[in-house]
């Protein structure tokens, strides 16, 4: 009950949870069925699976951002749309992505939006 209004939203590659019992039913709804990288499932399995979630009470979403050679240029405009759509999402309490070091910035200029939001 004390996390039923908060949501956890993980910007990242998926979330494949399959039919595993140790996600435990908040990342078993979440789950969008694939995860080429597998780094989406790993953060979200981190954060609120039953079995090694910090949180399994959590109610997560996450957003997948496929990034490939041929998206590449088009990834800050993607991720920077991302962003600022949870900035205007009531439902969204904590946002969660991994980036490597990049200075774009249109994604620089989201990131400090969602920031002061």
């Amino acid at each position: 009950e004390r996390y039923k209004n908060s949501q956890l939203v993980t910007i990242d590659s998926g979330l494949a949870s399959g039919d595993n019992p140790g996600a435990g039913k908040n990342v078993m709804a979440a789950s969008i069925g694939t995860d080429k990288e597998l780094h989406g499932t790993h953060v979200v399995g981190s954060q609120a699976s039953l079995k090694y979630g910090v949180n399994p009470e959590l109610n997560v979403r996450i957003v997948p951002l496929a990034l490939t050679l041929s998206s590449i240029d088009k990834y800050a405009e993607d991720l920077s749309g991302k962003l600022r759509a949870m900035i205007n999402d009531p439902k969204v309490s904590v946002v969660n992505l991994s980036l490597a070091s990049f200075e774009d910035p249109q994604l620089m200029s989201a990131l400090q939006d969602l920031q002061a939001a």
